[in-house]
């Protein structure tokens, strides 16, 4: 059965792709791979069922890996989740990993499909605004513009995979168009990230 593999030729390792969130194989063959510029995401196309909750369509699907959090997201579903009611085909992912286009054979993915040929669809992921980290006395401030979509901060203190990501609290302070969260510096090292 064919699986998808990312090989990183600075260390030198292979990294099955092709797997569900808890390791466990496809069990479906996988096609198709696209890499975002910094190899940190991967679309593809599967026949597997397994690689997301209740794949019950019996379509190809494409899928979208996210290296960094070893993660794996289904993108081939319709605006309120449904799932495909055809196959979905060749995904290509642009450099950054925000926009990654794939071709369906399904009807339900959007509104009035009634052309009954093949579309092309687009999903778009949010930037995520430029997180600003200053030191002042004995705490960490952490800052990033307000926006339309909703960010939250996370901090994990392992990057690792699978890391596991946090809430930061307390709430963001919003003080014109940022938001502001201070934090005291104690125990191990903190990493943060902003997640939508």
């Amino acid at each position: 059965m064919a699986d998808i593999f990312v090989r990183d030729l600075q260390s030198n390792t292979t990294a099955l792709v092709s797997k569900t969130w808890s390791g466990a194989l496809a069990n479906g063959a996988s096609r198709q791979p696209s890499i975002s510029g910094d190899g940190r995401y991967v679309a593809y196309e599967s026949d597997a069922s397994n690689l997301a909750l209740n794949d019950a369509n019996g379509f190809a699907d494409v899928f979208l890996y996210d290296s960094a959090t070893a993660s794996v997201q289904k993108l081939s579903t319709g605006s309120n989740g449904g799932q495909a009611n055809g196959g979905n085909h060749e995904p290509r992912i642009s450099s950054y990993g925000l926009k990654i286009t794939f071709t369906s054979e399904a009807s339900n993915l959007s509104l009035n499909d009634t052309n009954g040929l093949p579309d092309v669809f687009v999903v778009s992921f949010a930037s995520p605004p430029i997180l600003n980290v200053s030191l002042v006395g004995n705490n960490i401030v952490l800052s990033w513009m307000t926006n339309t979509v909703p960010f939250n901060l996370e901090s994990t203190t392992n990057l690792n995979s699978p890391a596991v990501w946090l809430p930061v609290l307390p709430a963001p302070t919003i003080i014109n168009d940022q938001n502001f969260v201070t934090n005291a510096i104690s125990g191990k090292a903190k990493f943060y990230r902003l997640k939508n």
